[in-house]
């Protein structure tokens, strides 16, 4: 049984190598953008590794009078991690914020918090706790640019610290599962007195992170990145919640800050004033801040200047396209509500629709439903392109491209993966029309 799954197992390696990789990338962005400093790596479980962890199993399950494997469905719903990522936090206290993130990014299954505890191994017992991480099993989410075949598949993401992390590989292979031999007393002792440094270096980098944001928050100087954007606006949002709430796209709020220059605490906290952070929940909190730094003029009066209006408009497709990270032609055909919008945004491809004083009154209807639509991407995406920043609209619209590239991407390896089952299928009849 077990050597025919990994016969299986080994013909499907490289799909669930492409699953890993496509979820370490949504995780990679993610993570970006949200101002959370982290290391994502991605794996498909080796064949020889799994071959001998199913042995190891197997065996345990006999001799705890358990069912042993019968069939590839109890081994798949037994084995969680054949598509496997790991993020590496630099600060053990985002692990909260990257909850959010993860939910936002994928369907989650489960999620088990690993709280360590004090384990028993070949008659040691360890001093300190252990591993401490979150382990999720999610599904991607349904996407114009990830194919089917990949949705329906489960991922195991492992969110620990940086310095647990490389304690658990090693811990991992010298004393949870040894290859070559369990591990002596002493091996074992070294192992644990390494995990109470691991645990004692997250209480350094706790305090490293809180000393971080209260120099940033206190700092006249303008924000290098939008690492430290995302720690100002943590201590700021802290001041008034215990909340914590989805940062969002804070690579693009850093870019609209630089270009309002209000990329400062000073600056950026006098114009925050009014800002109810409650609403951050209902989207992010950079579109939210985004929201309200437009909903005041910021840029210049366009109100008679078609062709600049009908240029922005294109911008702001675009941009809200971008941020809602799917092209606005798919948005549009999903939504009932959004049909006279469709209509209004082909007129925009006539290049002559500026000059067109019978297309005025039209151009005129699209700004105002960009400027009081109930979607707040739309709000902030004219928002955005009345700023005219070309960094910022070629960043949003390089994020979609990415996703039509991969879309396409993941088509033609679909075709060929079809191809070639096909030819093997072929051949396999041949071989039975010898034989018979």
């Amino acid at each position: 049984m077990i050597s025919n799954f990994i016969d299986g197992y080994e013909f499907k390696y490289d799909f669930y190598f492409a699953l890993a990789q496509r979820a370490s990338l949504r995780c990679e962005e993610a993570l970006e953008q949200n101002g959370i400093r982290a290391i994502t790596t991605f794996r498909a479980k080796r064949p020889d590794r799994l071959k001998v962890k199913l042995q190891q199993r197997q065996q345990q399950r006999r001799e705890e009078g358990r069912k042993v494997y019968a069939n590839d469905h109890d081994i798949r719903s037994d084995i969680v991690d054949l598509a496997g990522v790991r993020i590496a936090l630099y600060f053990p206290d985002d692990r909260v914020k990257v909850e959010e993130i993860i939910r936002e990014a994928f369907i989650v299954k489960n999620k088990k918090q690993m709280e360590g505890g004090k384990a028993t191994l070949n008659r040691f017992v360890q001093r300190f706790d252990g591993y401490v991480a979150d382990h999720y099993w999610v599904y991607l989410k349904e996407h114009p640019s990830t194919e089917q075949r990949y949705t329906g598949q489960l991922i195991e993401i492992q969110v620990a610290s940086l310095l647990m992390h490389a304690w658990s590989e090693v811990n991992h292979d010298l004393g949870y599962k040894p290859i070559h031999g369990h591990a002596s007393q002493d091996e074992l002792r070294i192992l644990d007195g390494i995990n109470g440094l691991v645990l004692t270096g997250e209480l350094f980098l706790q305090q490293l992170q809180a000393a971080s944001k209260s120099r940033i928050s206190s700092a006249d100087r303008k924000f290098s990145n939008q690492y430290e954007l995302g720690a100002f606006m943590q201590n700021h949002i802290s001041k008034n919640t215990s909340e914590t709430p989805l940062m969002g796209r804070l690579d693009i709020l850093f870019e609209v800050l630089k270009a309002l220059d209000l990329d400062s605490p000073r600056h950026l906290d006098t114009k925050l004033e009014g800002w109810d952070n409650r609403r951050a929940s209902e989207s992010s909190v950079a579109l939210s801040v985004m929201d309200h730094i437009f909903s005041s003029p910021v840029a210049g009066d366009f109100s008679e200047n078609y062709p600049s209006k009908r240029q922005i408009l294109l911008n702001a497709v675009t941009v809200y396209g971008g941020l809602s990270g799917r092209s606005v032609r798919d948005l549009s055909s999903s939504r009932r509500e959004m049909a006279r919008f469709y209509q209004l945004i082909t007129l925009l491809d006539r290049k002559d629709s500026a000059e067109d004083h019978k297309s005025h009154s039209q151009i005129d209807e699209l700004w105002q439903w960009f400027e009081e639509s109930v979607y707040i991407e739309a709000r902030v995406a004219i928002g955005i392109a009345s700023l005219r920043v070309q960094q910022i609209i070629d960043r949003l619209k390089l994020h979609l491209e990415a996703g039509d590239q991969r879309s396409n991407g993941e088509e033609k390896d679909g075709e060929e993966r079809k191809e070639k089952e096909k030819e093997e299928k072929e051949g396999k009849e041949k071989e039975k029309e010898k034989d018979g």
